[in-house]
């Protein structure tokens, strides 16, 4: 790849900081990440999300190995979310697979909803997966509106799942990101209902657009024309 680069053939690449430390030459780099430092970077930076199973640790046994043994050693939040992106990832046809970015992690509630609070006034409430966030009639040492969960709210962490596929040039991308609950395995309902999401848009994206019949006043003639497909893979 760094051939390819020199020889200006691909303008740039992606790869783990393991591979990177591997280059003989030094590189000029930049650091991708899903932003964690502030929650306000979620917002304001672009974030990079990683190809499907990395930085997973798996250890296979052969069968009848007294698994109690190395109990200790196992990640049930990382084992949850490893199964959940194994299942997304078996799901995407062989095209997808190839181009998308896919990572599921266990978050606390009382960290989503700081991360997005910082987005809203006290205008409206902001729905969040099956949660709402109230205004309250108290101000904080800021002045900014105080925002409190409803009475609806599901208690406990939540499953974050993102997902990202690009086209063939990499000009479009289409993210899409769900929380759900991991109270009562109401994630699995949720993690097949994005399975179904992620081929509706792939392929609604992928259709061409006829010519409109129909002229719309205030907008240019050629929006009217026939287009193609936005995501082309």
């Amino acid at each position: 790849l760094e051939q390819l680069r020199n020889e200006k053939l691909i303008d740039g690449y992606v790869i783990s900081r393991g591979k990177f430390s591997q280059i003989k030459s030094r590189v000029r780099r930049h650091t991708l990440g899903m932003q964690r430092e502030k929650p306000s970077q979620e917002f304001e930076r672009s974030k990079f999300i990683s190809p499907p199973l990395e930085g997973f640790t798996v250890l296979v046994s052969r069968e009848g190995f007294p698994i109690t043994m190395i109990s200790d050693l196992n990640d049930i939040a990382a084992q949850t979310c490893y199964h959940i992106e194994n299942a997304i990832y078996e799901s995407l046809s062989d095209e997808l697979r190839q181009i998308s970015g896919l990572f599921v992690e266990q978050k606390k509630l009382s960290t989503i909803l700081k991360q997005y609070v910082k987005l809203i006034d006290e205008s409206y409430a902001l729905k969040i997966g099956e949660n709402y966030l109230i205004p309250s009639a108290k101000k904080g040492r800021d002045s900014r509106t105080k925002w409190s969960p409803s009475k609806d709210v599901i208690p406990g962490p939540r499953i974050c799942i993102y997902f990202e596929v690009l086209s063939e040039n990499s000009d479009v991308s289409l993210e899409m990101v769900r929380i759900e609950p991991i109270s009562e395995s109401k994630f699995e309902r949720g993690k097949n209902v994005f399975i179904q999401e992620i081929k509706f848009l792939v392929d609604l994206l992928q259709q061409d657009h006829d010519e409109l019949k129909r002229v719309i006043s205030g907008l240019p003639e050629e929006y009217n024309s026939a287009k193609p497909g936005l995501l082309k893979l």
